[in-house]
């Protein structure tokens, strides 16, 4: 009879998910400093294997965050690569700033341009 030490393959599951989000990490940031990135040059950026740059990059567009921008010209021949952009419309972030007398807000989307900003001074009665 053979027994599985679960604590270890606890452990493995574990390790192999922190790896799985570094690489996703790294592949969203590589999008982000650098639009218009194909899969292929993301793979030799970062040695990932072409199919795990694939797996990970349907992670973040099923999840809406990286959109592809269309084929772009290649100086080899056979099928074009396709670029890849962060979908601005998918998040936004909020930033608040309170201070003594004033508030202020401001509306970036996931790119960190700014949508939105509005301030306001607090007027207090006596």
């Amino acid at each position: 009879m053979r027994f599985i030490n679960l604590e270890n393959n606890a452990r493995s599951r574990l390790h192999q998910s922190i790896i799985k989000e570094a690489n996703i990490k790294q592949i969203f940031d590589l999008v982000f400093e650098n639009e218009g990135i194909s899969r292929i040059e993301i793979s030799r950026i970062t040695n990932l294997s072409r199919s795990t740059v694939s797996l990970l990059m349907e992670e973040l567009m099923d999840a809406g965050l990286i959109r592809m921008t269309g084929e772009r010209a290649s100086g080899s021949s056979g099928r074009k690569p396709i670029g890849l952009e962060i979908n601005g419309d998918r998040a936004q972030i909020i930033t608040l700033s309170l201070g003594k007398d004033s508030y202020a807000y401001i509306l970036y989307d996931i790119r960190g341009r700014e949508l939105e900003k509005f301030s306001r001074r607090i007027v207090y009665k006596k």
